[in-house]
C-alpha cells in the first residue's frame, strides 16, 4: 500500500548525503514511548567494521527523523561529523516519515507505540486515509480506523478543521493570530499565503490580523478574548494604541519564536545576494543550525546534571548578548554597508 512517507523517504533517497558536525544535530521527536534506547544495539553499531548508513534530519529544526541510536553511537566513538539526507517538510510530517521508518528497520516499534503514533497521525494527518495511515505504521486498517473512533470519542478532533485546500487549521485561531501579529511586526512585507503556512490560520485570518494591526488593534477580537476568559478586564479595541505603544501582548513568546525566525530565514533563501555564492549558503546553512525551537532547549538542558545548570545559564546569557551586539552591528551598518562588505569578502 502506499503512502505519503514511502514517497518523502524516496525523494529523500535520491538527494545528496552531507556531512555535518555531530554537535549541530538533535535528538528528534521519536515514536517511541518514553523515549527508550538500546544499549546492546548501539554497541552492536560501533562494533560493525561496515559503513552506517546517513541518518535523516528533519532540516529546520536539526532533529533526528531517523537514526538516533546511530546518532549515538558516533557520539560514544568521538566522530566528529556525520553522513545525513535532510528532509524539509513540517515537524508533523517528520513524525510521520520518523514512524514509517522506524517500523521497518533497526530497533522495531512495539505494538502499543504504532498503535499511539496512528493515534497521533489521525490527529495531525485527519485527510490521510485509513489504509495511508495503516501502510505508515505498519497497522492494518481496521486498527487505525479503531484509533481514529477512538480519537474522535474523545473530543480529540474538536479543535482543528480541514480546510478546502486539504490543510488541518485550529478552530480556535487566538494563538495563531498572536503568532501572525509577531510575524507580521517583524516582516511587514511578509505574504498572507506565507504568514498562513506557517503558524497554521487561513489566508482571510491572516488579512484580518493585518488589518487589526494597522488600526492599533488586538489581533484577537474582543468576544474572542471574552470568550476564553470571561473574567478578564475588557480592553476595548477603539483604534488607538494600547497602553505600552503598539506592543502586542504575548502570553507566551517562545511558542512564536521559531515562526519569526522561519519566514525571515526564508526571505533570506530567496535573496540572489545569498544564495548565488558559496559565502552566503554558508550564512543560510549556519542561520538554519542555528534555529532549534526553545522547548527542544528547555528538554535538552532538563537532562542535564544539576551541577551544570549553572554554567548552562551562563551560557545561555552570554549567547543572548552577543546575538544581541550583533543585532547592534547589523542595524548600525545598514544594508548598503553590509551588501558591499559580502561582494568584497567574495571577492
Amino acid at each position: 500500500m502506499s503512502s505519503p512517507t514511502r514517497e518523502w523517504l524516496s525523494n529523500i533517497a535520491s538527494g545528496p548525503v552531507e556531512m555535518v558536525p555531530v554537535h549541530l544535530i538533535v535528538p528528534g521527536r521519536s515514536p517511541r514511548v518514553g523515549g527508550q534506547r538500546s544499549a546492546e544495539y548501539i554497541r552492536i553499531l560501533m562494533e560493525t567494521d561496515t559503513a552506517l548508513p546517513p541518518i535523516i534530519v528533519h532540516r529546520p529544526t536539526m532533529g533526528v527523523i531517523d537514526g538516533n541510536l546511530r546518532l549515538l553511537a558516533a557520539v560514544e566513538m568521538c566522530e566528529r561529523s556525520i553522513g545525513v539526507r535532510f528532509f524539509d517538510g513540517s515537524r508533523e510530517d517528520a513524525f510521520a516519515l520518523s514512524v514509517y521508518v522506524n517500523v521497518r528497520h533497526g530497533v522495531p516499534l512495539s505494538l502499543s507505540e504504532r498503535k499511539a503514533a496512528a493515534g497521533r497521525l489521525v490527529m495531525t494527518h485527519p485527510e490521510w486515509s485509513d489504509r495511508s495511515i495503516a501502510a505508515t505504521t505498519g497497522l492494518s486498517h481496521k486498527t487505525v480506523s479503531t484509533e481514529r473512533r477512538r480519537a474522535s470519542g474523545e473530543n480529540a478532533q474538536s479543535h482543528t478543521r480541514l480546510g478546502k485546500d486539504g490543510r488541518v487549521r485550529p478552530t480556535d485561531t487566538s494563538e495563531g493570530r498572536l503568532a501572525a501579529a509577531a510575524i507580521l511586526k517583524e516582516n511587514p512585507d511578509a505574504s498572507l499565503r506565507q504568514v498562513s503556512k506557517i503558524v497554521g490560520i487561513s489566508p482571510g485570518t491572516v488579512r484580518d490580523v493585518r488589518e487589526r494591526l494597522k488600526r492599533s488593534e488586538h489581533p484577537i477580537p474582543q468576544a474572542v478574548r471574552d470568550r476564553l476568559d470571561p473574567n478578564a478586564s475588557r480592553a476595548q479595541d477603539t483604534g488607538r494604541p494600547h497602553a505600552h505603544g503598539s506592543e502586542i501582548p504575548m502570553e507566551n513568546p517562545g511558542a512564536i519564536a521559531i515562526p519569526i525566525q522561519q519566514v525571515l530565514l526564508q526571505n533570506l533563501r530567496n535573496d540572489p545576494a545569498l544564495k548565488f555564492n558559496e559565502r552566503g549558503r554558508l550564512l543560510l546553512r549556519s542561520l538554519a543550525y542555528s534555529m532549534i525551537d526553545l522547548d527542544q532547549w528547555v528538554r535538552m538542558t532538563g537532562e542535564a546534571p544539576e551541577h551544570c545548570r549553572a554554567t548552562l545559564a551562563k551560557l545561555a546569557r552570554a549567547n543572548a548578548e552577543s546575538w544581541s551586539a550583533l543585532a547592534v552591528r547589523l542595524e548600525a551598518g545598514g544594508p548598503t554597508r553590509l551588501s558591499s562588505r559580502l561582494s568584497q569578502a567574495n571577492g
